[in-house]
């Protein structure tokens, strides 16, 4: 019994380990700051048919007003 409660702890470590890897992927590309001179591309309203643009752009970035908005 301790081996198979051994085999589990061995297999849970690696899982998170694996998770927290994925996760910090995400969070470092979510955390992208915009500053000015960014070429960005901005997401269009998806209602409508699949076939339409789902972006638009490129767009010049030429004031940054806070973390999120920008001024293009």
């Amino acid at each position: 019994m301790k081996h198979a409660y051994a085999l589990v702890r061995d297999h849970l470590k690696v899982a998170k380990e694996r998770s927290k890897c994925t996760y910090d992927m995400r969070v470092l590309a979510r955390s992208t700051r915009l500053v000015t001179g960014c070429i960005i591309l901005t997401q269009e309203n998806l209602q409508g048919t699949k076939w339409r643009r789902k972006f638009s752009g490129p767009f010049l970035v030429t004031k940054a007003i806070g973390p999120v908005n920008v001024m293009v």
